[in-house]
């Protein structure tokens, strides 16, 4: 019966059944880089080996979101690959400035998501200037960045992003603004290891839509009286729940996450106040810890309780849903 079904169909089942898969298994859609990720993987694999038919379909699904590392045939392989590919996610990982460069350049690659982690940790400021990233909506810093010693210098990048993601030092002036422009709507700070000018940020923070505060104590202080301008934020990621942090969660967040350690007591009072809350994903583990985890329990089943009369979802650390099945 597979022969008979239209290609067109099956392209459509796909991408809909694995955006659907993606949807359902984890975390803010904001912060997500494509409905075709890593966790996908597997299934668009077995879509590919069902036959010829379903192959041609499934190939270009399958390098959507592209990793180059080390390999030196990684320019080689994007070419054979790639042709052809809308390649959403291109994630440059362990590669010299020089190879980098040349993965830019190619006709093959105009990606809407870029992830730098470039082997020496730093990067040529010349990489952003690339016209083939003009249709660029989504960038990811791992590495430094370059900047030239004559810091009044313009920077004129080709794209205007609507998702950034910031790491260590330095950046310098020229290119913090044309980073953090006006279409900004998703702010990832979380590598953020060296305070910034709040200038920077004050004129994104009314109209931004998602944010992920930086993970070390240190730089939270510093970030803390921005929260109170973000007033249309719906996505809120932080490291660790503390009474500063919780007191200054906008109240229109509906989603919620705590990626490192999480007081479920402190975290159940502060959803009892948040009107438009509508998920929160949590750790397995919180604090303070018992000997025994009974304490934990109850103040699990107490947060549970909480979050099933106000109708708020719950996930502990893995993506699935709370139950306490998953956690005695």
């Amino acid at each position: 019966m597979i022969k008979f079904i239209p290609p067109e169909l099956i392209c459509t089942i796909l991408e809909s059944t694995f955006s659907q898969h993606h949807s359902n298994r984890h975390n803010n859609p904001s912060f997500a880089s494509d409905p075709f990720d890593s966790q996908n993987y597997p299934l668009l694999l077995s879509a590919s080996l069902v036959s010829r038919t379903w192959s041609a379909i499934a190939q270009p699904l399958l390098h959507r979101n592209v990793t180059l590392n080390r390999n030196p045939n990684a320019l080689a392989w994007l070419h054979s690959r790639c042709k052809g590919v809308e390649v959403r996610r291109l994630c440059l990982r362990d590669l010299t400035d020089s190879v980098a460069t040349e993965v830019l350049e190619a006709d093959d690659v105009v990606p809407r998501q870029l992830v730098l982690a470039l082997s020496t940790g730093w990067m040529d400021l010349k990489l952003l200037q690339s016209a083939k990233l003009a249709s660029l909506e989504s960038l990811i810093f791992r590495t430094n960045v370059i900047v030239p010693s004559d810091k009044t210098i313009k920077v004129q990048l080709p794209f205007a992003l609507t998702s950034v993601a910031l790491s260590s030092h330095p950046y310098f002036p020229a290119l913090l603004e044309q980073l953090l422009g006006p279409s900004i709507r998703s702010l990832d700070l979380g590598h953020l290891t060296t305070p910034l000018p709040h200038s920077y940020f004050i004129p994104l923070l009314p109209t931004l839509d998602s944010l992920s505060f930086p993970y070390y104590f240190r730089q939270i202080p510093h970030f803390l009286p921005l929260l109170k301008l973000c007033t249309s934020l719906r996505h809120f990621s932080f490291a660790n729940t503390s009474d500063d942090i919780l007191k200054c969660i906008p109240p229109s967040v509906e989603w919620v996450q705590v990626r490192g350690l999480c007081d479920f007591v402190m975290m159940k009072e502060r959803i009892k106040t948040l009107p438009r809350l509508s998920e929160v994903h949590l750790p397995f583990r919180g604090v303070p810890r018992s000997s025994d985890g009974e304490a934990e329990r109850r103040s699990k089943e107490a947060l549970l309780d909480v979050c099933s009369k106000r109708g708020v979802k719950v996930w502990f650390g893995a993506d699935r849903a709370a139950t306490l099945d998953h956690f005695i």
